[in-house]
């Protein structure tokens, strides 16, 4: 999943270990549990944003509202605004400032940087497409900040208003269908993934409006 490969790639060594005992641990933690343990101060853990937005307990939004105040890297505070979204935060702040971020990223030309069979991380030199080759050329672009955002930032910028599960992103992730970079593409389409679920979800309840402030599965 896109979610995972590409966030693991920015923030190494911020998922939970290995270990089946620590793994067990973490799937056992109720939100308030997971707020108290990884949101003490930050920087916050994605792989802990993540699981509170699968939980669905509104018990933890102050936390989050904190969490947001506080957080200075741009993709985790995107998920912790996400995060907020799911659990029906009455604030349209924090809608508006995944918005803003995920269409800057769906309107930008600059493909994914390498074929999907190379890793950005290897030892070895990648073999950079052509295609974002001539994009940071014609735009005068910082190279290294360019694989930084089209590997990690831009895809994240979509992804977490995908997480939102919120029937206004849904044109929004459509046009990301439509982008040059491949996985701004696949984070639309799994935002739309979500979308569906939770529809089928509510409907299954005969419950109107969509929200995500109750766990999907």
């Amino acid at each position: 999943m896109l979610h995972y490969a590409v966030l693991a790639q920015q923030h190494p060594g911020q998922a939970p270990s290995d270990s089946r005992r620590e793994l067990e641990a973490f799937s056992k933690m109720s939100a308030v549990e997971l707020a108290q343990k990884y949101f003490d101060h930050p920087p916050y853990r994605l792989f802990a944003i993540r699981r509170l937005i699968e939980l669905g307990d509104r018990a933890v939004v102050p936390v989050l509202q904190r969490a947001f105040g506080e957080e200075t890297e741009v993709t985790r505070r995107r998920f912790i605004a996400a995060a907020l979204v799911s659990l029906s935060d009455p604030d349209g702040n924090y809608y508006e400032y995944i918005t803003d971020g995920a269409r800057e990223a769906i309107k930008s030309e600059l493909p994914f940087p390498v074929p999907l069979s190379e890793s950005v991380d290897s030892k070895s030199r990648p073999h950079y497409r052509r295609d974002f080759l001539e994009a940071v050329q014609t735009r005068g672009l910082d190279f290294d900040g360019a694989v930084q955002a089209s590997t990690f930032e831009l895809p994240g910028a979509v992804e977490a208003l995908g997480e939102t599960g919120d029937p206004r992103s849904f044109s929004l992730l459509l046009d990301g269908l439509h982008s040059p970079n491949i996985m701004i593409v696949r984070a639309g389409a799994f935002g739309l993934h979500v979308y569906k679920i939770i529809l089928q979800y509510n409907r299954s309840l005969r419950f109107v409006p969509i929200s995500r402030s109750k766990s999907v599965g």
